[in-house]
């Protein structure tokens, strides 16, 4: 099943070292263009060698669809 993500659980994970289970448990993850800024800001290289990887292998980048929805979250939520 498809899902999305923001910043978080992924830079925590690979982080860790541990990016691996995201992809067990999603195999098809979309992010948003704003997550991929913030993803490529990583201060970590190991951590990002893992982000780059995941970007290029597995996680794929588009945006929302559903304007009006993304609107209404904005005022809610940051961009990433």
């Amino acid at each position: 099943m498809p899902a999305v993500s923001d910043t978080s659980p992924i830079t925590n994970l690979a982080r860790i070292g541990q990016l691996e289970l995201l992809r067990k448990q999603f195999p098809i993850l979309w992010i948003p263009f704003a997550v991929v800024e913030e993803l490529l800001e990583h201060p970590a290289a190991a951590s990002l060698a893992t982000i780059r990887t995941a970007l290029r292998d597995w996680i794929h980048v588009g945006e929302a669809k559903n304007r009006e929805l993304v609107r209404e979250l904005s005022g809610m939520l940051d961009r990433g």
